[in-house]
């Protein structure tokens, strides 16, 4: 199979529309070179309550993230996946809030943005960051 570029990809879908979520931004680099980069939302599915290990929960998955939330606890467990199927990562994440479907969506969130953060590369002092 011949790989594609995403840029091409995206000129050729009709009318040149992307589709829905999916925004394009134009980076222009210190050397002058200029890339679009494509921005697009993480797939996610819930909150719904479910059982989970025979106890009653709150479930929500947010970039292959799962979050599940015991009825009541003030704790929840990170486990990466979908909601049908999933691998524990995290015990014992602690949360705090009114358990409910809300409070589980916005702490999936940034959890999983601050978490992903963490592996950006970001410039330290005395380093020049790679321009691509």
């Amino acid at each position: 199979m011949k790989a594609v570029e995403l840029h091409a990809l995206l000129r050729s879908l009709p009318g040149g529309v992307l589709p829905p979520g999916v925004s394009a931004e134009t980076r222009t680099f210190r050397n002058g070179e200029s890339r679009t980069v494509y921005r697009c939302p993480f797939f996610s599915e819930g909150p719904v309550r479910g059982y989970v290990d025979g106890r009653e929960a709150w479930l929500f998955m947010y970039g292959h993230f799962v979050f599940v939330w015991p009825l009541g606890a003030g704790q929840l467990q990170v486990r990466h996946g979908t909601l049908r199927h999933s691998i524990p990562l995290f015990d014992d994440v602690p949360i705090t809030g009114t358990c409910e479907a809300n409070t589980l969506r916005e702490f999936g969130i940034t959890w999983t943005r601050d978490h992903l953060a963490r592996f950006i590369s970001r410039p330290h002092s005395g380093h020049r960051r790679r321009e691509y």
